[in-house]
């Protein structure tokens, strides 16, 4: 992974939202999010534990870098779960060649629902999500 290095906001273009007065494009999938965390813990997924927790990262979308057909970027994440001092940690496989790349990789994070960890992680909004590019 020599030469890859992060990406933050600044480097998105931002992207039109329609309500001025809305927190951008940040503030709009914080809440998507926040719908589908709801929507997800109502449905029924066979393919889960219950001490299990589904992260999908899909996609990333415009990045502003000087060459957008050369760039190689990957995503990761971490949360604090067991515990700060040893977080769950994965990265999608690297996506070549494009500014707006499609990841379409899902992890499982083993959780305990009854944990105070737990809703510390969510109510801190404590779950870091990283890209990572190089080229």
């Amino acid at each position: 992974m020599d030469d890859f290095v992060v990406l933050s906001s600044e480097d998105c273009i931002p992207m039109p939202t329609g309500d001025q007065n809305s927190s951008g494009i940040f503030g709009q999938l914080y809440n998507d999010l926040l719908a589908q965390l709801k929507l997800s813990s109502e449905r029924c997924c066979t393919d889960l534990r219950d001490d299990d927790m589904e992260v999908t990262i899909i996609r990333g979308l415009s990045y502003n870098v000087a060459n957008p057909k050369t760039i190689d970027t990957y995503a990761r994440f971490e949360v604090p779960i067991p515990s700060s001092d040893n977080p769950t940690r994965e990265k999608t496989n690297i996506v070549k060649d494009t500014n707006s790349p499609e990841y379409n990789e899902t992890f499982t994070v083993t959780i305990n629902r009854q944990s105070r960890t737990l809703l510390r992680v969510f109510k801190a909004k404590l779950i870091k999500f990283e890209v990572w590019a190089k080229g």
